[in-house]
């Protein structure tokens, strides 16, 4: 069987509403609560949480990862605010 990945294959996409559901047993399963070192969460909780992202409401924009269009994972980018004169950029 071959384990390469075509990286051409990858993309990316902006959170939508039919993937909170998803999310929510994404966050749930055992691998993800022990990174996270958390409980379960609920549908409610999750809806919570990314709903701003969703409505552009939030710094943080959210985005599923896709392998050959399969969701595959979670990835989100935040702008860097500058403060007190110091920046991301070294």
């Amino acid at each position: 069987m071959n384990h390469r990945h075509d990286p051409s294959c990858l993309t990316f996409r902006l959170l939508a509403w039919g993937d909170l559901s998803h999310m929510h047993g994404w966050l749930n399963t055992p691998h993800v609560m022990e990174w996270w070192g958390k409980a379960g969460t609920t549908l409610e909780a999750v809806a919570a949480k990314y709903t701003p992202r969703l409505a552009g409401k939030h710094a943080t924009k959210a985005f599923v990862i896709l392998y050959e269009d399969v969701a595959i994972g979670y990835i989100q980018v935040t702008s860097q605010v500058r403060l007190g004169g110091v920046s991301g950029a070294g």
